[in-house]
This record gives C-alpha cells, structure tokens and sequence, in this order.
C-alpha cells in the first residue's frame, strides 16, 4: 500500500503529457533507480521494484508515442520549401527536439549498452519522418531546385547528429545522400549553362564524371 500512493502520484504525472523530452528524462531516471536499488536491496523491496519497472516502462511508451504524435502532425500539414530554399521550421523546430532529447541521452545515468540499445528508436522515430517530410515538402519543385532544398535540409540534419555518439551509420547516410544531390545539381547547372552557350552537354555516369566536392549549405 505504501508504493501505491507513489505510483499514482507518478502515474498522474506521466500521463499529464508533460513533453517528450521530459518524458525521456524521466524514463532514463526511473532505470537508473530499479537498477540502483536492486544492486544494493536485492529483492527485499520487489514491491518498490515493480513499481518503479512499470512507470518506466509507461513512461517510455508515452515518450515514444509523443514523438510519433509529433511526426504525425508533420505529415499532416507538409509545409513548403521556403524562397531561399533553406530548411522549413517544422524542420528546424523538430531538429530542436531532437537535439534536447539527444542531449539528454548523452547525460544520462543510465548505463551505456542500455542507453546505445534506445539510441536507434529514437532517431528512427525523428529522422525518419524528417526525411520523408522533406522529400514530400520538395516533390513540386524543378530539379535544381529540388537538389538544392535537400542538400540544405540533410546538411542542418547532419550538423545536428554530429554532435552525439551514436550517430556514425546515421551520418554515413545523410552524406551519402547530400553527394546525390549534389551531382544532381552539378549537372543540371552544367546542363543550364552549356545550353545557354548553344553547347550539347552530356551526363556523367556515374560519381567518377564530377568533381568530388564537400558537402556544405547551398
């Protein structure tokens, strides 16, 4: 009875919705403790250990599904490249998020094999629906054009990742993917200016027939 009152007052807490990040931080901590107390009680308290598995497990589930909810709400209105073709602020607004959850992992108590095992989910559960975000907010645009939105939003995607662990097979990714788009572009520049000049222009075909150039903000 006396964990009770416990899991309800941090039941109420959790299921408030108090924001993604919030959540995650309070998931991390409730691991860290079951697996603190077990170490040093043992089993003498498995009531408090129970109690304390079954709110991490709520909150993590709540976590997850806020973060699904979000990408949701990004589908639902896909908002367009702006003038400049920078990064959309759903885009940037989102990276936000995702840099304060990130930021939160690497400071973490939890130890570190548990924390790299939640590492893919999260990014799967944010970088995906990014990407396809952007890939559906770029679908009206002429090619150049297109290129051009995608290197600059892949490339603030990038940027952000670079900055936590666990995020070397996502970067290999978004760089191989800004490379695409960079031929794309160079090509289609190419193409534009030779047939300004009344000159043919034949495609490369392959990486091998453009210049190697580092990815960067167009």
């Amino acid at each position: 009875i006396r964990w009770r009152l416990f899991q309800v007052r941090l039941e109420q807490g959790i299921l408030a919705e108090p924001g993604s990040v919030l959540l995650y931080k309070l998931s991390n901590l409730l691991k860290f403790y079951h697996h603190t107390i077990s170490c040093i009680v043992g089993t003498s308290v498995a009531s408090l250990l129970m109690t304390i598995e079954e709110m991490h497990i709520l909150s993590k589930k709540m976590f997850f599904n806020s973060l699904s909810l979000h990408a949701s709400r990004l589908m639902d209105k896909v908002e367009l490249p702006p003038p400049d073709l920078g990064p959309t602020s759903s885009l940037t607004q989102t990276l936000a998020l995702l840099r304060e959850v990130l930021a939160s992992h690497d400071s973490s108590v939890v130890p570190l094999d548990a924390r790299q095992a939640d590492f893919a989910q999260v990014l799967s559960c944010i970088l995906d629906p990014l990407l396809q975000l952007c890939t559906v907010s770029a679908s009206n645009l002429g090619t150049a054009d297109m290129a051009t939105y995608m290197v600059n939003s892949l490339y603030v995607m990038k940027t952000t990742l670079a900055l936590f662990e666990f995020t070397d097979k996502r970067l290999e990714m978004l760089e191989f993917q800004i490379e695409a788009h960079l031929d794309t572009l160079i090509n289609e520049q190419a193409s534009f200016v030779l047939t300004r000049a009344g000159l043919s222009y034949q495609r490369p075909k392959g990486r091998e027939g453009t210049r190697q150039t580092q990815a960067s903000p167009v």
